[in-house]
């Protein structure tokens, strides 16, 4: 029984080993946590461009279908009771100045 317990005394390390394994440990954890902090808000970021991409997508869609339905209502004849102060030039409607010929 003595002998056993010497052969373990003398597989141990040293505490000055068993103490750098510590540190070592605790500076890998830093480095992963930072790291995976990092993918996280470098995830955000790009969640956060996708959306504003597509908020400016449906409201260039929403522009272009309001002004489809604006010239689409200004030009059936029915619907021409700003004649006089618009006029299509080259497809495009323009504001008539009177003062101008």
């Amino acid at each position: 029984m003595m002998k056993l317990l010497k052969d373990n005394k003398a597989s141990r390390a040293p505490a000055s080993e068993r103490g750098s394994a510590l540190i070592i440990t605790l500076w890998v954890a830093l480095i992963l946590s930072v790291l995976a902090l990092d993918m996280a808000y470098s995830t955000r970021l790009e969640l956060q461009t996708a959306s504003f991409h597509t908020e400016r997508l449906q409201a260039r869609a929403l522009l272009r279908a309001g002004l489809d339905t604006a010239v689409h209502h200004l030009a059936t004849p029915e619907n021409r009771a700003f004649q006089g102060s618009l006029r299509l030039d080259a497809g495009k409607w323009r504001a008539a100045c009177p003062w101008k010929s």
